[in-house]
């Protein structure tokens, strides 16, 4: 077999480096190329680890998005059925990242509207850092300023196509790593009536058979004024003297009586009742 001169080269080179002291090795060229290849293998890996960790916990976990069940849903449910319903969202988040919402569901006999907000923790730090930045007369009223942002400090509020302001909700709280979410529910009178979805669809016959038909008895078909068309989320500061009232990112549209609404099993979300962790916002 004919010698072939890169072998020996190749050989030669092997020869040079293993002759060479640790010292000499240590900082050869062999070795840089060596470390480099390393630091970029690691470097991959960790980008796709983040990226993995990310879509993990991107997305709340089942008890953050099942159905709340309110003192009002309670009562329904003993009464006899509760009919739920589910929207998709055209948004999930305003083009700034201040939030996002999650899961939209209607239900019918309590006219409530229930969703998930969910907000990064250095969305609070950004606040405190604003606050912190302004110009007091004292130390001790600076402290006073930054002790009145809580771990929690914003309000929500839905808004109708009339301008109606709806202050007054549910909620329970939740955190996972980075975030912070919030389940909440409104009461929104005339939620699924009227003119805003067809009667047809809300007032069938007694033998409807789709279970999308909510039947409310013989006449009960009649529509009112009281329909709400669209219910946009707004989002605020807690206390309005931190920002001046001013609504955090713009508002989503969590309800539209135009779009399709889908049946929602909730049969497996309600053991226990109303959870101890509940707590409500009274109307402002």
């Amino acid at each position: 077999m004919s010698e072939n001169w890169n072998d020996y080269g190749n050989y030669a080179e092997e020869e040079i480096y293993r002759n060479k002291s640790f010292w000499g090795k240590l900082f050869s060229f062999r070795t840089l190329k060596t470390i480099l290849k390393w630091l970029f293998y690691l470097i991959v890996i960790a980008l796709f680890a983040t990226i993995f960790f990310r879509m993990g916990t991107n997305k709340p976990e089942k008890n953050m998005t099942s159905l709340l069940c309110t003192p009002q849903i309670e009562k329904a449910l003993s009464d006899g059925k509760v009919t739920v319903f589910s929207q998709p969202l055209e948004d999930y988040m305003p083009r700034g990242g201040e939030y996002a919402i999650f899961d939209v569901k209607i239900i019918a006999e309590t006219e409530e509207v229930q969703f998930t907000v969910r907000y990064n923790n250095s969305t609070v730090k950004k606040l405190r850092e604003q606050i912190a930045s302004r110009k007091y007369e004292s130390e001790a009223e600076k402290q006073a300023a930054l002790d009145k942002i809580s771990s929690r400090p914003f309000v929500f509020a839905l808004r109708d196509e009339d301008g109606n302001l709806y202050t007054a909700y549910s909620y329970v709280e939740y955190s996972r790593t980075v975030y912070q979410y919030i389940k909440v529910s409104f009461a929104i009178p005339g939620l699924l009536s009227g003119d805003a979805v067809a009667p047809g669809l809300l007032y069938p016959n007694a033998d409807a058979p789709s279970p999308l038909y909510i039947y409310k008895g013989e006449g009960a078909g009649k529509v009112t004024e009281s329909a709400t068309e669209k219910l946009s989320f707004e989002m605020y500061y807690e206390n309005e003297a931190l920002d001046d009232g001013k609504m955090i990112g713009k508002s989503i549209d969590v309800y539209k009586a135009t779009k399709k609404i889908s049946p929602y099993d909730y049969k497996k979300e309600l053991d226990g009742g109303v959870p101890d962790s509940i707590k409500y916002i009274s109307e402002k």
